[in-house]
C-alpha cells in the first residue's frame, strides 16, 4: 500500500521546495530526514543568546527563486537584515572601502580614491555591473566555459585589483581560488550582489528552512529517519522500515544514494573552518563583509554578524565570524593563530577576542569548476528522481530551483503515465518551417486501442511564457525523406523507433517524438527515451528553452511565429533551434473543443 504519492529523501532546501510545489498540485508528500532538524547545510545553532550559522552564509535578495509569486515563503517573512553594499578590505595595516556608488552615493569619494584599484579597474567594474544587470540570471550561464581568473584577466582587470579584492572575495563566497571557479558562477553571484542585497534572517540562516517546513502540511516532514536505499517506488530506512510511494525523489546531498547515478558528485566538496569570537570592543561598526588581502592570511573573510543583525548576540555584545578556506584541520594551535591575526587586524588585545565556537565543515560547498543554471533533473535507471544544488551550481537559488523543477518534471511524468499511448501518425507540420531556424515538430501520440479519448487534457500554464531546461535529454533517432516538409514513410520510421526502444526496454517518458526539418527534402525523427541507449543512432538535447502556447487552426502558424519572435525580442532571447508541439490529435481536439500548439525555442547567446 502506498503511504504517499511522493517520498522525498532529505529535508534540505531542495527537498522542502519540491515538497511545497508537489503539495500545491494536490499530491500527498512525505519527507524523510536523517537529522533531528530540517535545512541540511543551512542550519543555525543558538546558545547563551548568540546565533551561530553553521558556516558563514548569506541570502541574496535578488535570487530569482525567492521572488517567484508562488514561492513557498515570502521573502519579507524572514525579517532580513542587510549587509552594506560593498566590502571593507584589510591590507598591510590599512583599511580600504569598496562600495557601489550607485547605491551608496556617500561612499563615492572613498571608492574613487581607493588605491587598490586603478581607474581602469573601477571603470571595468562599473561596465561589468551594468552588463550583468541588463541580462537575466540565466544569461550568466551562457557562453564558453572558462575559469574566473581567466575571465577577469580577459576583461582587463589588473593583477593588483584581482589579488587585493576579487581573490579574497571569491574565496569567501566559493571557498576556492578563482582559477578553480567557473566564470558562469562568478557572473551569477556578481549579478546577485549588484541587483539586490546580501542579507541574513534575524533568527539566523536556519530560519529559511524552518519557514519552508511550516509552509507544508503538518506531518509532512519526518526527522530521525536514515534512508539506506531508494528504489522506484520505495525507500528502505535503517530501522528496517519500507516506505512506499508512487514516485521517489532523492536530494543530491545524500551521496550514498546518488553517487552511482552521478559519478561526478563523488568529486570535490570544498571544506571550511568557521570560527566565532565574542569581541568586547567593535572597531568596525559597519555591517560590512570584510576581506583580508594580506599575504599568507589564515582568515580570508570575516564580519561582525551582530552589526548586520543585532539579534545574533545579546544586547551590548558583539559576535565576530571568521572563515578559513585553506584546508587546514582545526586545532587549538590554529585557533590561537587566528585569534592573533584577528586581534592584529582589528587593533585589539588578545583577551578582547574570546573564542566561543567553531565549525569544521568538510562538505561546505560543491566544487564550482563546471556549473549550469539548469539542474540535471536525472532519473536513474531504477526510476528514482534526483535533485539538489550540486546538480547545477552551489547556491540557495539552485537548491530552490532544483527542487521546483524536479517537482514539475515528476508531475508531468505522472500525468502522462496515466495516459499511455502509442504514436499518432496524423500530426505532420506543413507550415512550421522558419527561414532562419531549423524546425522541430513535437508529435503527440495516439493510442491504437478503441478509446474515446487518447490524449490527456493539455494544461497550458506550465508552458505559457515559461523557461524550461533539458539537460542531456536522450533520444533515439532516424532520418527519412520529405517532399516540401511532408514526410515520406513516416509510419514505417515511427514503428522502427518504437521497435528499437522496446527491444532496449526503454520507456518514452514524455511521449514525445521530435521532427526536425534541416531542409524541405529530409526529416530527422527523434523519439524521447528515459535512458541513453548504446549502439543505436541517438542524440541528446541540452539547453534552456522558452515556450508559448497558441490555440486554433494550423493555418495561423505564420501569425504564431511572428508573435513568438516578438515575445523573444522583448525578453532579449535569441533562438538557436525552434520546435513545435502539437499537443492533441484531431479526434481528441474535437472532443475537448481545443487544439493547443506550443512553440518552443532553444535559447542562448
Amino acid at each position: 500500500m502506498e503511504q504517499a504519492d511522493v517520498m522525498i529523501v532529505g529535508a534540505g532546501v531542495s527537498g522542502l521546495n519540491a515538497a511545497w510545489y508537489l503539495q500545491q498540485a494536490g499530491k500527498k508528500v512525505l519527507v524523510l530526514e536523517a537529522a533531528d532538524h530540517v535545512g541540511g547545510r543551512v542550519y543555525s545553532d543558538e546558545d547563551s543568546g548568540f546565533t551561530f550559522d553553521r558556516g558563514f552564509q548569506v541570502l541574496q535578495t535578488a535570487y530569482p527563486e525567492l521572488n517567484r509569486k508562488e514561492a513557498a515563503i515570502a521573502i519579507n517573512m524572514l525579517q532580513l537584515q542587510r549587509f552594506f553594499p560593498g566590502a571593507l578590505v584589510f591590507r598591510k595595516g590599512r583599511r580600504y572601502l569598496f562600495a557601489d556608488p550607485l547605491r551608496q552615493p556617500a561612499a563615492l569619494g572613498f571608492t574613487l580614491l581607493n588605491p587598490l584599484a586603478n581607474l581602469r579597474d573601477k571603470w571595468n567594474t562599473l561596465k561589468l555591473r551594468n552588463k550583468m544587470l541588463r541580462g537575466t540570471a540565466e544569461n550568466c550561464f551562457t557562453g564558453d566555459e572558462e575559469h574566473t581568473l581567466e575571465y577577469l584577466q580577459r576583461l582587463g582587470f589588473s593583477e593588483g585589483y584581482i589579488k587585493s579584492f576579487f581573490r579574497p572575495f571569491l574565496q569567501g563566497i566559493f571557498l576556492d581560488e578563482p582559477e578553480h571557479v567557473s566564470a558562469s558562477m562568478f557572473r551569477f553571484v556578481f549579478r546577485a550582489f549588484s541587483a539586490g542585497d546580501a542579507a541574513i534572517p534575524s533568527e539566523g540562516m536556519g530560519a529559511l528552512p524552518r519557514a519552508m517546513r511550516q509552509a507544508l502540511r503538518p506531518g509532512t516532514v519526518i526527522t530521525g529517519v536514515q534512508a539506506l536505499r531508494a528504489e522506484r517506488h520505495e525507500v528502505h530506512s535503517a530501522d528496517g522500515q519500507v516506505w512506499n510511494a508512487h514516485q521517489v525523489l532523492v536530494t543530491a546531498a545524500h551521496e550514498n544514494l546518488t553517487k552511482q547515478a552521478i559519478p561526478e558528485l563523488n568529486s570535490a566538496w570544498r571544506p571550511v573552518l568557521n570560527f566565532y569570537f565574542e569581541v568586547t570592543k567593535n572597531t568596525i561598526r559597519r555591517p560590512s563583509l570584510c576581506l583580508n588581502a594580506n599575504p599568507e592570511a589564515i582568515i580570508g573573510n570575516f564580519c561582525f554578524l551582530s552589526d548586520v543583525a543585532p539579534s545574533y548576540a545579546p544586547k551590548g555584545r558583539h559576535l565576530l565570524s571568521c572563515s578559513h578556506t585553506g584546508g587546514r584541520e582545526w586545532s587549538e594551535t590554529l585557533q590561537e593563530q587566528v585569534q592573533v591575526e584577528m586581534a592584529d587586524l582589528l587593533g585589539l588585545q588578545l583577551d578582547e577576542l574570546i573564542p566561543i565556537r567553531h565549525y569544521a565543515i568538510a562538505h561546505a560547498l560543491p566544487a564550482q569548476q563546471r556549473v549550469s543554471d539548469a539542474p540535471r533533473l536525472l532519473k536513474t535507471e531504477s526510476g528514482v528522481w534526483l535533485a539538489g544544488d550540486a546538480l547545477a551550481n552551489s547556491s540557495l537559488n539552485a537548491a530552490l530551483r532544483s527542487g521546483r523543477l524536479a517537482a514539475e518534471a515528476m508531475l508531468r511524468a505522472r500525468a502522462t503515465a496515466k495516459n499511455q499511448h502509442s504514436t499518432n501518425l496524423n500530426h505532420i507540420a506543413t507550415q512550421a518551417a522558419s527561414a532562419e531556424f531549423r524546425v522541430i515538430v513535437v508529435m503527440s501520440s495516439e493510442q491504437k486501442e478503441k478509446e474515446e479519448v487518447c490524449c490527456p487534457p493539455f494544461k497550458s500554464e506550465p508552458w505559457q511564457d515559461k523557461l524550461h531546461h533539458w539537460v542531456k535529454k536522450p533520444f533515439i533517432k532516424t532520418t527519412l525523406r520529405s517532399f516540401w516538409y511532408m514526410p515520406l514513410g513516416f509510419g514505417k520510421a515511427m514503428r522502427r523507433l518504437d521497435s528499437i526502444r522496446r527491444s532496449k526496454k526503454a520507456e518514452n517518458p514524455d511521449h514525445l517524438t521530435l521532427s526536425e526539418h534541416p531542409s524541405k527534402w529530409s526529416i530527422n525523427l527523434l523519439q524521447a527515451v528515459d535512458k541513453p541507449i548504446p549502439d543505436v543512432q541517438s542524440e541528446s538535447l541540452d539547453g534552456t528553452f522558452y515556450s508559448r502556447v497558441y490555440e486554433g487552426d494550423y493555418r495561423n502558424m505564420s501569425q504564431w511565429m511572428n508573435d513568438f519572435e516578438q515575445a523573444m525580442k522583448k525578453k532579449k532571447l535569441k533562438a538557436k533551434r525552434m520546435f513545435m508541439w502539437y499537443t492533441t490529435c484531431p479526434g481528441c481536439a474535437k472532443k475537448y473543443g481545443k487544439n493547443p500548439t506550443v512553440i518552443v525555442a532553444e535559447v542562448g547567446e
